[in-house]
């Protein structure tokens, strides 16, 4: 087991332990890995884990609206 990435087989595990029925916390401590990890897993393989399409295909992002300056005309003076 790597510290940083995880393998093919703590992949394998997590989607075996989700369709079981299992919860993220008792599928990071059976693995030894933090529960954060295994919910950035299951995010980003939504497709491969449930069959669906991951969710940055199906929701189209929208561009960030950018702030309004605060003063259009400019300062007030005086």
């Amino acid at each position: 087991m790597s510290g940083r990435y995880l393998s093919l087989a703590e992949r394998e595990e997590i989607a075996l332990l989700l369709v079981q029925g299992h919860g993220v916390c008792e599928i990071a401590r059976r693995l030894g890995r933090a529960p954060l990890t295994i919910s950035g897993e299951i995010q980003r393989n939504a497709a491969t884990l449930s069959g669906m399409p991951s969710r940055r295909r199906a929701v189209p992002r929208l561009p960030r609206s950018r702030p309004t300056t605060r003063y259009a005309a400019g300062p007030r003076t005086g």
